[in-house]
């Protein structure tokens, strides 16, 4: 400010003295106008001189006497830019004191704001005693099923259990797991914690479920004081909403209890005060309220009594009693104690050995099954579980919603009769226990469910729903083990060999899996495989798949499989191949969730048990999604393309490609109907069967029906899912369609068909005998005709390649070979995959090998070169480079030129009598080196027995051709050079000499050479240096 006004000054300054010397030369001017011939020139602003002295007024006397010009005043010009910038700061310092203005206003306002609001809804805060009778009130929760029965209702307390106690008699470690679980901060915060509400709205921000109004998104971050006040201060309407309103007056209320009972009992008493009403409200499960009730139901002892780990395990339910509940969900409830035991160690609550200590402790519950009104106990308790995780326990029980279901009474009725009248035969085959689950696929409902063969019977653990308990699901998995591989480009007719295989799985290699019935069967297509259930096939498949990309894409489809290497370093630590035969865990429900996509067209389904909420005011508060509403899900992601979704439907419900392990009439068909199934058996062998499965579909029904013992004991001898689960699903399939319409599986416009072999799954070519109309996607289309088993095809002698514009020019035979055609991309694992074909081949595989006349072993037989020639492949070179055509020659005359080929197995130099010899006679002796240029032999003409014209013939030989096994064919190639030879003179002798002949031994005379090379042993089959002449008739050789 004070150099802002000494600026001002300054200005002020030079503004006066510059209007004094304005005022000055206007009096000038005037003067000047009044004697013009007087008038000096005048001086324009765009002159540069030096300041010159005014002109008197001509009525003055004297004449002024300016001062220096270094003591003169000088103006300086004005420079726009800096008056501008002078003008910008000026408003730059206007609008900051303008905005702190507003902002300091704004703050004022919204302080009076919040703090009339924090007036108005703390003066309607009851007091303590006031809180103390509001606590406990009940409203009534009524469960319907789908026609409007009822099946549960949680009425008043007096139908259920609540002792108070004081806060001294509650035990330590059970109050440390209360405030470790649900606010750790609670000793410190002000009823509210704005670090988890910080953390939660930055959490909902990210996610996208503020812009969605999913308020509820925001979890976590209510404090213990929050939830009594929310469980007791609110009203019912208020307590369900997920409004900002109602989580700012829930705050509001909170701090507000919590500075009146610090305030009236002291800091950390009245925080006591806050926990000790906490504990005695909250909800444990089967019926408890409070944690006296609750150590009282669960193990007979007071809360003041427990363990710690009784503790931790009392302390994780009431978020979610149902879900957790130690008797129905005892997996669920040990990993909530685990979680509750791993946050009193974050919280210095007990040492990391005390907890392991208490997670090793085995508990014994003391609490009996409910005799009360609840129908189909399983079901409804998955409904009340729902709600609990959806609304809270606190806000549920104090509700009075009517809550619809989705269970169809009489396919429930229907479900639970035919368990009952299947209990003999499960207990027969080793089995305790058995669960049941029917979806519409349509709309994603579960229409019934049977958790187990008895609720009520605790010798089986009855109360455990085994719909929803993890189990492995055996040869169930296989269809989506499958399903992962057409998506990479299988089809029904993708080639597999079910033979002996070992994989170097990472987990325990090398792994070595068996079929059901300990055999193997050879060559056959996914659609056989698949139907009849073979293990090396899928072990193949999900090998080609990859464990973790399965994983993947199995947990897009609701299945809840895992591994955490796959998330950490993308390769499986704890499963590895024998995922594909169902070494995870899966619950049935899940399992049925899965086939409900394949039935709904690859649309995924989740399952849903709630159709509408009724509140209290007769308002629906949640109606349930109509399941068009998937249409919008990206199905690459969490569904399937429709055409993938028929393949895999018209293969499970094709009764004839199943034919070969289960009959004609099995339990898995219906006559006149279109049903797909699926089979399962989980365990090591047939002495180690744990769980039995059988799954299938129609566009309207999913069922799935899972056997086996509750504590996972083995299963009797021989026990399968076709021998136990089958007969059950049968039944209940056959009851549950009579009298409806048969929908068939429609192809969807994606799909077509194609003529391929039966046995290859290729396009036919001239040697595909068997022949069938196979279906499939238009994106992946069955091999082209030339990958068939058998087929013709052109070789190179030479080389054994397939011939083609490389290797035309020389010797190429039409054959009809056979190819050990394998499924992979990757060449190691088709290396593999041929070597343990090949020696199935010689073992066991003859059968197969003699039905296309492979001749054993296989390296003689007529096996297929994958090589094909190419550019710089070996070529044959046999050429006579000296004497010259038409030469005559005498003496020893050398032979000189080239004889090299690929295969090289020798050459010879023969020579005949005239230009088409019916004779030939070798020179020399049978090469077997290379000669790339040089001597290949000498002639004698002295040892010929007459003169004229000879042809001299070099033949170089290859290998031995495998496709004709019968005899020696070598690939072979020749060049010829006619000679002359003069006639010899005759000498006088006593007696005539005969012609020599071709002898048996060799010798210096020439001797007649056969036209294919004899062998010197039959190891070597290359001929002798001393062969046996044999005249043959040859074709007119050719240059």
């Amino acid at each position: 400010n004070q150099k802002r006004a000494f600026y001002n000054e300054a200005s002020n300054a030079q503004a006066r003295e510059a209007e004094e010397i304005r005022r000055k030369r206007r009096a000038a001017r005037r003067a000047q106008h009044a004697q013009p011939d007087n008038n000096p020139p005048r001086i324009t602003t765009r002159q540069q001189r030096e300041p010159q002295p005014l002109p008197l007024p001509a009525q003055s006397p004297t004449r002024v006497q300016l001062p220096p010009a270094d003591q003169r005043v000088v103006i300086p010009a004005r420079d726009p830019q800096k008056k501008r910038k002078r003008r910008s700061g000026s408003c730059f310092l206007r609008w900051l004191v303008i905005s702190f203005l507003l902002l300091l206003f704004l703050v004022v306002a919204t302080a009076a704001t919040l703090t009339i609001g924090y007036v108005v809804i703390a003066s309607d805060l009851p007091s303590v005693r006031e809180i103390e009778t509001k606590t406990s009130s009940f409203e009534t929760v009524f469960i319907y099923d789908a026609d409007g029965n009822e099946l549960y209702s949680v009425t008043d307390p007096t139908t259920g259990n609540r002792t108070r106690v004081a806060f001294d008699q509650i035990d330590p470690d059970l109050i440390n797991a209360t405030i470790a679980t649900e606010d750790s901060r609670f000793y410190t915060n002000f009823g509210f914690d704005p670090i988890a509400i910080g953390r939660a709205v930055s959490e909902v921000l990210l996610s996208g479920a503020f812009t969605r109004g999913d308020i509820a998104a925001a979890g976590g971050a209510s404090t213990i004081t929050q939830q009594l006040v929310r469980a007791t201060l609110l009203s019912e309407d208020e307590r369900g909403q997920q409004t900002v309103k109602r989580k700012i007056r829930e705050i509001i209320l909170s701090a507000e209890l919590n500075r009146t009972l610090t305030r009236d009992y002291g800091e950390k008493e009245g925080r006591d005060k806050i926990l000790e009403l906490y504990l005695n409200e909250i909800y444990y499960g089967n019926r408890a309220y409070g944690i006296e009730a609750a150590a009282q139901t669960y193990f007979k002892k007071s809360a003041a009594d427990l363990t710690l780990a009784e503790a931790a395990l009392l302390a994780g339910l009431p978020q979610a009693p149902a879900l957790w509940d130690p008797i129905t969900a005892p997996e669920f409830a040990e990993g909530r104690q685990k979680e509750v035991l791993e946050l009193m160690v974050a919280h210095g609550d007990v040492s990391k050995a005390d907890a392991q200590a208490a997670l090793n402790e085995r508990l014994a519950y003391t609490i009996e099954p409910p005799i009360s009104n609840i129908v189909h106990p399983h079901f409804t308790l998955g409904v009340l579980a729902e709600l609990e995780a959806t609304y809270g326990a606190d806000t549920l029980y104090n509700s009075g919603f009517k809550v619809y279901t989705t269970l169809r009474p009489d396919i429930q009725q229907l479900a639970e009769d035919v368990i009952a009248e299947q209990r003999g035969n499960i207990e027969a085959a080793g089995a305790n226990n058995a669960a049941l689950v029917v979806i519409d696929p349509r709309s994603a409902e579960i229409l019934a469910l049977v958790g187990s063969l008895d609720y009520r019977d605790e010798a089986i653990s009855g109360q455990v729903n085994m719909v929803r308990s993890p189990r492995q699901p055996g040869s169930t998995i296989k269809p989506f083990v499958y399903l992962a591989g057409m998506e990479r480009g299988m089809t029904p007719a993708t080639l597999f060999w079910d033979v002996p295989s070992q994989f170097p799985d990472g987990t325990n290699p090398p792994y070595q899996p068996k079929n059901y019935d300990n055999e193997f069967h050879g060559p056959m297509l996914l659609r056989t495989a698949l139907a009849n259930s073979y293990n090396i096939p899928a072990v193949k498949a999900l090998e080609f798949v990859g464990v973790c990309n399965f994983i993947s894409r199995a947990q897009a489809w609701g299945l809840g499989l895992h591994d955490e290497g796959c998330a950490e370093q993308g390769q499986p630590r704890n499963v590895g191949l024998a995922l594909s035969l169902g070494g995870g865990e899966i619950s049935p429900l899940q399992m049925a969730s899965a086939y409900a996509m394949l039935a709904n067209g690859g649309q995924p389904v989740q399952p849903v048990s709630i159709r509408s909420i009724i509140n209290k005011d007769n308002a629906e508060i949640y109606a349930k999604p109509a399941q068009t509403d998937t249409d919008t899900v990206d199905i690459s992601i969490n569904g399937v393309s429709p055409d993938l979704a028929f393949l895999l439907d018209n293969i499970l419900s094709d009764n004839n490609a199943r034919i070969p392990e289960f009959g004609q009439n099995n339990l898995l068909h219906f006559a006149g109907r279109t049903v797909a199934a699926k089979t399962g058996t989980s365990g090591t062998d047939v002495f180690d069967v744990r769980d039995a499965w059988t799954i299938g579909f129609t566009p309207q029904f999913v069922t799935a029906i899972w056997v086996g013992n509750t504590d996972n004991q083995p299963l009797g001898e021989g026990a399968s899912g076709y021998q136990i689960a089958a007969p059950i699903w049968n039944s209940f399939m056959s009851r549950l369609l009579d009298g409806r319409e048969d929908l068939p599986f429609v192809p969807p416009s994606t799909v077509t068909t194609f003529e391929i072999c039966a046995d290859s799954g290729v396009q036919p070519n001239p040697n595909c005998e068997a022949r069938k109309i196979e279906y499939f996607s238009r994106e992946h289309l069955p091999l082209a005709s030339d990958k068939h088993f058998l087929r013709s095809i052109d070789v190179d002698r030479w080389t054994l390649r397939i011939a083609n514009q490389f290797c035309n020019d020389e010797d190429v035979i039409r054959v009809e070979n056979f190819d050990l055609l394998v499924s992979g991309f990757d060449p190691t694992i088709q290396a593999r995959y041929r070597a343990e074909v090949a020696k199935w081949l010689e073992g066991n595989g003859r059968w197969w090998a003699d039905r296309y006349g492979l001749r054993l072993p296989l390296s003689q037989s007529n096996l297929l070169t994958n090589q094909a020639c190419e550019a710089g492949t070996q070529r044959p070179i046999v050429q006579i480079e000296q004497p010259f055509q038409g030469e005559t020659v005498q003496g020893f005359v050398q032979i000189g030129g080239q004889a090299t080929a690929p295969g090289f197995a020798g050459y010879e130099l023969q020579y005949g009598y005239g230009d088409n010899p019916s004779e030939w006679f070798r020179i020399g002796e049978y090469q077997t080196t290379p000669q790339p240029g040089g001597l290949l032999g000498i002639l004698n003409t002295a040892e010929l027995t007459q003169g004229g014209t000879i042809t001299v013939r070099l033949i170089v030989y290859g290998a031995d051709n495998p496709y004709t096994p019968n005899f020696v064919d070598r690939a072979r190639k020749e060049d010829h050079v006619q000679l002359v030879v003069p006639q010899p003179t005759p000498v006088p002798t006593a007696t005539p000499s005969a012609t020599p002949q071709p002898t048996a031994e060799p010798t210096s005379t020439p001797t007649p050479a056969s036209i294919l090379p004899p062998t010197a042993t039959p190891e070597t089959d290359i001929p002798t240096a001393t062969p046996t002449p044999v005249a043959v008739d040859t074709a007119t050789p050719s240059a």
